[in-house]
């Protein structure tokens, strides 16, 4: 093919050299790995830049943007022109180490986030070497072509070569919601070449739109920023841009206003305090004197301490560590605020199929002729036999059951070298590409000693109406010799007598369908039994049902095989519903995990409820519920199939809905309604999803989980997907986001209490005529030595072992409860009033001069803030009945707090601090003080938080 007027002409060459001048609609080989390695160097990655990615460089200079270093900026001019050139020196000392901090906690938590960003890079199935192969999307290079099927994300901008009822959405780029059906670019014969003016929208597919229904070939043309999608890149924004702003940004802001105020208002009263100190000469006392300066010096301190700049960034630290720590138990976050509820999850709705089960489909027996078929092995390879009682049975005789399995079926096998075992050379194991269950077909296919790809190639597919979770069936029209196949089964006898005299006619084409057993049945008027065509009789119909209850009791899936000749023109979605002949069933199994049932339990014993959500039979959903412990013995839960949910009002549905526990015949709408009554009852729900159709309930849900077997689509739209699809996953990340949140409310409350402490100790001293409590030098070594380390330190607590006995937090729970906020306002004033005493005491008692008073009460109010830290550790425990090893950070950083305030007191650079020596012995008036306000805030803690922290409502 020959491409005519293309934007990027050195593609063709690449692409249609010598002999591949020539495509055949027919035979898809795609380009080979040395045609994909040149047009890579070509054309690079298919990715679209999302903005600048910041280099260690960037995010050095970033850290001079800060506010505190603004601030601590016009601190250290206005102690040049007062001349203190030691402060100078101090506050320039501290700006470095705010600056090297802020580089070196950023940086990591940069690179923390990058490397759980790749991660999510998405795949896709192309044809390389006329094989199938999944790649990365970000591998794709034009020239590939792309196998995309329903729920799938497109992932560059291409031509439809070959298509089945194919629709995508286009929402992405044109903002129409509603789903665009795509045609085939038509090629009339080989000679003919692609003229890109012909190309038009109704036979193109475009980046980051994505397949509602069907399937298609696709030969992508461009790539990355060449696509359409990446000419409109640039009006995209990043969604975790401000990924600490939505947890803390309002308790930042509330508190900021509060500390501008208590600066504002030290101001005030020392300016007052100067004009009836000074009212005859308060201009020389305010400016050559330079009072005026040493007072917004002060103010400058109190902001650096008042305002929480740095609560953000450690935030933003703490939630990349929980993130990568997640990652390692195989939950990727795929959107960073969701971790604020992920923690107060207290409802789980599950899909079953990988979630709960192991995703081994494996089919154990079958129904074929009025014969029943045991099925030897598991997994997915080809050890185990096919047995008719303890006969082992062929193909030939059971050939006809065995291609309608294989032909009505989109999955693919591939042998996979990494699961080989040495002692078993005899033994295939697969890699799967598709449906786990249609996997499971074709492996039983494989034990008949059956190539399914030789079927599919003998019998070609002419036309195919693909599942979908409203028919809950597939069909394919196929070129198949159904009457010859009859004859073979007849013994080649001539005179068969067939209930439908269509079948007289030699008869080419045939539909195959496979689906849930009751709607195959519904549609099947006709069976094959005996090797002859019968009438499907209301006995053999009730028959059927009851060896299929028996099974499902068991737990097994059952899917129901059909087929029908085609000697019409209708459309395949009319004539699957007509005139069936029920050929047999299959007889599933998916194995419960074996973790799954404990993880179950540490749900319920955290007040977590668990909804089981499948589209399975009722029967076989009970079962696996039972077995899992999702379901009592007692009966005591509710378990409903989708056709009563869709008959009850929303009303009826939100009276009951807290008790049901398995929903069977379930279907993508049916979640939605259920997050949404379950919302309404004030629960935080976590939903699992892998279909494009259950991206709303997805985004809908409090935290949407995507299976990571699952849709692109499905995986865009949710808060995290299991790399493993595994349900005790889910509880291992809700157990991290309980960790995540408890440790965001420890930091941040223990710094906002340090904060309020300084703020309103400077204020009382004014208001009670004293002279300023702490200077300012004093209150930014405090600032950054006491306050800021142990904080740190505090965000990486470890877990509290008993963190799933807890009940949920409400919805409603912000960062800070009532109960918090009561528990760090008494910290910070139990350290406000304890240091006033100190200083008031010892200076009003004339124990010490001024400078002694504030040494005395710098060290009170630093041995607090370092014990208080420690007492931080735990909301619930007192501070003495925990070890001091359990958090070995605060640990060293607290003795460093101690080591540097003694270096600052004990050594001759307290005169820089504006301190002095003292006595040895006088230490025991500040350790006394901060042991009583210990010994107080654990009251507080005690009392304030006794409702906060309660046992999780076992169920079951």
């Amino acid at each position: 093919m020959k491409i005519i007027n293309l934007d990027y002409s050195r593609v063709v060459g690449l692409l249609f050299k010598g002999a591949s001048l020539l495509y055949r609609m027919e035979s898809f080989k795609g380009l080979s790995n040395n045609e994909v390695e040149e047009l890579y160097k070509e054309f690079g990655y298919n990715e679209i830049p999302m903005g600048k990615v910041l280099s260690g460089k960037d995010i050095f200079f970033n850290q001079f943007k800060n506010t505190m270093v603004y601030i601590l900026g016009l601190a250290m001019i206005l102690s040049l022109v007062l001349q203190k050139y030691s402060h100078v020196g101090i506050i320039f000392i501290i700006i470095s180490i705010v600056i090297t901090l802020g580089f070196v906690q950023e940086y990591k938590a940069n690179k923390e986030m990058n490397a759980l960003k790749k991660m999510l890079v998405p795949n896709s199935v192309v044809i390389r070497n006329g094989k199938k192969e999944i790649v990365l999307s970000k591998d794709i290079v034009p020239g590939d072509i792309v196998f995309l099927t329903s729920g799938d994300k497109v992932p560059a901008d291409g031509v439809v070569l070959k298509q089945t009822k194919f629709e995508v959405n286009e929402s992405a780029i044109t903002g129409e919601s509603e789903p665009v059906k795509k045609n085939i670019y038509e090629i009339e014969d080989e000679k003919t070449f692609i003229d890109s003016s012909l190309v038009v929208d109704k036979n193109r597919v475009f980046m980051s739109s994505y397949v509602t229904q069907g399937n298609a070939y696709v030969k992508i043309m461009h790539t990355g920023k060449n696509t359409e999608f990446g000419k409109i890149a640039n009006l995209m924004q990043n969604q975790d841009k401000d990924v600490a702003g939505n947890l803390v940004n309002k308790v930042v802001t509330k508190f900021t206003k509060f500390a501008l105020l208590m600066v504002f208002l030290t101001i005030v009263l020392l300016l007052i305090q100067a004009y009836f100190s000074h009212q005859y000469d308060l201009f020389h006392y305010l400016f050559v004197e330079k009072e005026i300066f040493m007072i917004l010096t002060l103010a400058l301190a109190l902001l650096v301490s008042g305002i929480p700049e740095g609560l953000p960034v450690v935030v933003t630290i703490s939630l990349a560590k929980g993130m990568k720590r997640m990652s390692s138990k195989n939950a990727i976050v795929n959107k960073m605020n969701s971790l604020h509820d992920l923690g107060k999850v207290s409802f789980i709705c599950s899909d079953k199929t990988g979630t709960i089960t192991k995703n081994e489909m494996t089919v154990k027996h079958f129904y074929f002729n009025g014969k029943s078929y045991k099925v030897d092995g598991t997994g997915y390879n080809n050890s185990g036999s096919i047995l008719e009682k303890s006969r082992k049975v062929t193909y030939e005789e059971i050939d006809l059951f065995i291609d309608a399995i294989s032909l009505c079926n989109d999955a693919e096998l591939k042998v996979s070298t990494d699961k080989m075992v040495v002692s078993d050379e005899n033994t295939s194991y697969y890699d799967i590409m598709g449906s786990s269950t249609e996997a499971s077909l074709l492996v039983l296919a494989n034990k008949a000693q059956v190539r399914t790809t030789d079927l599919k190639y003998k019998f070609e597919r002419l036309e195919e109406a693909p599942f979908s979770s409203e028919r809950k069936m597939m069909s394919v029209l196929c070129n198949y010799p159904l009457r010859e196949k009859l004859k073979k089964l007849f013994n080649n006898n001539e005179e068969v007598i067939l209930v439908n005299e269509e079948y007289v006619r030699k008869e080419e084409k045939t539909i195959f369908l496979k689906g849930g057993i009751d709607v195959i049945l519904k549609y099947c008027n006709r069976f094959y039994i005996d090797n002859e065509i019968k009438e499907l009789s209301d006995i053999y119909r009730e028959h059927i049902k009851e060896r299929v209850e028996l099974l499902t009791d068991k737990r097994y899936r059952v899917l129901g095989i059909a087929m029908r000749e085609d000697n019409s023109k209708r459309d395949l979605e009319d004539l699957e519903k007509e005139n069936l002949i029920f050929l047999g069933y299959v007889a599933i199994i998916d194995p419960p995990r074996q973790e799954v049932k404990k993880s179950i339990k540490v749900a319920h014993d955290a007040g977590i409820k668990v909804m089981m959500i499948t589209g399975d039979n009722v029967n076989t959903a009970r079962a696996i519920a039972k077995e899992v412990g999702i379901l009592s013995d007692d009966n005591k839960y509710r378990v409903i199939e989708g056709d009563q949910l869709l008959e009850m009002s929303d009303e009826e549905l939100y009276d009951i809905v807290e008790d049901i526990r398995v929903c069977a015949r379930a279907k993508p709408e049916h979640k939605l309604r259920i997050v949404n009554a379950l919302q309404k009852r004030s629960h935080v729900v976590a939903m699992t999803g892998d279909g494009v159709n259950d991206s709303p309930a997805l985004k809908k849900a409090d935290i949407g989980v995507a299976i990571g077997s699952g849709t692109e689509v499905a995986k865009e739209a949710s808060d995290i997907i299991l790399k493993d699809d595994d349900f005790s996953t889910i509880v291992l990340a809700i157990e991290e986001g309980r960790h995540i949140f408890e440790n965001l409310q420890k930091f941040s409350s223990y710094q906002l209490s340090c904060n309020l402490s300084q703020l309103i100790v400077i204020f009382l001293s004014i208001v009670f005529q004293l002279p300023v409590l702490l200077t300012a030098i004093q209150i930014l070594f405090m600032n950054l030595v006491t306050d800021d380390m142990p904080a740190i330190s505090l965000a990486l607590n470890s877990q509290s072992r008993d963190i799933m006995t807890w009940k949920p937090k409400k919805r409603e729970d912000g960062l800070f409860s009532k109960e918090l906020g009561a528990v760090f306002v008494v910290s910070g004033l139990l350290m406000t009033v304890f240091t006033f005493l100190v200083f008031y005491s010892i200076y009003n008692t004339g124990l010490g001069n001024l400078t002694i008073a504030r040494t005395l009460a710098l060290i009170t109010m630093i041995f607090m803030q370092v014990l208080f830290a420690f007492s931080f550790r735990s909301f619930r425990k007192p501070f003495f009945k925990m070890k001091l090893t359990t958090n070995k950070w605060l640990l060293r950083l607290g003795s460093l707090s101690l080591l540097l305030t003694g270096l600052v007191v004990f050594t001759p650079i307290n005169s820089l601090f504006e301190v002095m020596k003292v006595p040895i012995d006088s230490l025991l008036i500040p350790l006394v003080y901060a042991i009583i306000g210990l010994i107080l805030l654990d009251i507080a803690k005690i009392y304030f938080m006794r409702d906060f922290y309660k046992e999780g409502k076992k169920e079951d």
